[in-house]
């Protein structure tokens, strides 16, 4: 949530009804000193610092944990300077995975980085997750499996690359042993195709039962939507919005799961 503090925004979420979080620790300018920047409120995140300490306070007094950390992006030139920063930052809060996104076409430095990055995350007692996505070097969920399954990491299936994948819902069971939890949204109804938005699931068109029914039972589910503003939306009143829609659209389809929430931008 842009303009949230991480800490404000465990806080909303515990309210709202999520069980876990995910927060944004993106590499800032500061890397090489140990400073990340999250990215939902562009303040200092480097472990041990003021703001790692809020966050961890509000995660211990609201009972939430903090599942998932994202803002790593091996395309060729990201290095263990850029991702250690946001190891540590994550490690300090408890992070149990860490989301990667791959944009690198060269196949052997992307499994050398790949690797280092497993090594490293795993040092720290993080398991990276890789996320296919339209548009990168590993768009569809059988290669990020493949890269996952020869390099000992996991994977995050979302709900729009999903769809924009075409995929079936036997197709994406082969693979669950490998996945970590999954990301629900739903897909807006226009024209664009692959540029369709990310909206609140039940308000769009995608089959999330259908997608959810592909994998085991309490599955983890994280929301991921964009948070629409008005005077009468704030953030707190957006995460409450965002877990009673994401809710209603599980329970519709017979399943039940821990509930997390993500940054919404």
């Amino acid at each position: 949530m842009p303009g949230v503090a991480p800490h404000l925004m465990v806080e909303n979420a515990a309210h709202a009804g999520f069980d876990f979080v995910g927060l944004q620790l993106t590499p800032g300018v500061g890397a090489r000193t140990g400073r990340v920047y999250g990215g939902a409120a562009s303040c200092e995140m480097h472990a041990g610092g003021v703001e790692s300490r809020r966050t961890a306070r509000a995660l211990i007094a609201n009972g939430v944990l903090l599942e998932d950390i994202s803002g790593v992006l091996l395309d060729g030139r990201t290095e263990a300077a850029q991702w250690l920063p946001v190891l540590e930052a994550g490690a300090a809060l408890g992070a149990k995975t860490l989301t990667v996104t791959i944009t690198d076409p060269d196949a052997t430095r992307r499994d050398d980085h790949l690797a280092a990055l497993v090594h490293d995350a795993r040092g720290h007692g993080i398991v990276p997750a890789i996320e296919p996505a339209a548009r990168s070097a590993v768009p569809h969920l059988m290669e990020a499996a493949d890269l996952a399954r020869r390099w000992d990491c996991l994977i995050l299936p979302d709900l729009l690359h999903h769809h924009r994948s075409r995929a079936t819902s036997a197709q994406i069971a082969a693979y669950a042993d490998l996945v970590v939890m999954v990301q629900l949204c739903d897909v807006a109804p226009l024209a664009g195709g692959p540029r369709s938005p990310r909206v609140l699931p039940g308000d769009g068109i995608a089959d999330i039962g259908a997608f959810l029914s592909a994998f085991p039972d309490r599955l983890p589910v994280s929301v991921e939507v964009p948070w629409v503003r008005s005077g009468r939306r704030d953030a707190a009143s957006w995460a409450r919005t965002a877990f009673a829609a994401s809710r209603a659209s599980v329970e519709a389809a017979g399943l039940f799961a821990a509930w997390g929430s993500v940054e919404s931008w």
